[in-house]
């Protein structure tokens, strides 16, 4: 959820390519909105991988090339 808003918010708000690392049983209801731009290949990328598998992470570093990282993947508990 928070990943989604993000995206929104730096599509919005800089000419950043964005790249987002997605599981394979993830779901992606939250950012259906984003389907038509990512289709597109253009301003936003998914790449496959899982921060429990370093060789996944280091080819999406590879893939991406990022200038910065955000981790919103932890879980929160009220």
């Amino acid at each position: 959820m928070v990943g989604s808003h993000l995206a929104d918010y730096l599509l919005r708000h800089t000419d950043w390519n964005i790249y987002g690392l997605l599981r394979w049983n993830d779901d992606l209801d939250n950012i259906e909105h984003l389907t038509p731009v990512i289709n597109k290949k253009k301003d936003i990328h998914l790449v496959y991988g899982d921060l429990n598998d370093m060789s996944s992470l280091m080819r999406a570093i590879k893939v991406s090339e990022p200038s910065y990282v955000f981790h919103l993947a932890a879980q929160s508990y009220p």
